[in-house]
């Protein structure tokens, strides 16, 4: 039996999961393109980054920060409070990370 004649065989419901199925493989595709072009700026961004970090220049890393034109890679770069708990299980700022 041919893979069409299972489709007719199949009714009004395969129809609905035909274009499903066309739309995962949509999705699939374009997060495939986002996640390699994320990649490539992420090496972009480590080329940038280690030789200003290795010889300490934070004003530098300061002036980095601020020409980025992508905000996932400026917020990456944000200072933000670190949560931990403490033991008596409250809430307590511990330290930033940079």
């Amino acid at each position: 039996m041919e893979l069409f004649e299972l489709f007719i065989k199949g009714g009004y419901v395969m129809y609905p999961l035909l274009l499903c199925s066309f739309i995962a493989v949509i999705i699939f595709v374009e997060r495939l393109r986002f996640y390699h072009s994320m990649l490539d700026d992420v090496n972009a961004l480590r080329e940038s980054i280690i030789p200003l970090v290795q010889q300490s220049n934070w004003k530098g890393l300061q002036a980095f920060k601020k020409k980025l034109t992508k905000v996932w890679l400026r917020m990456s770069l944000q200072k933000r409070p670190v949560v931990g708990i403490t033991k008596s299980n409250k809430k307590k700022i511990v330290g930033s990370r940079s």
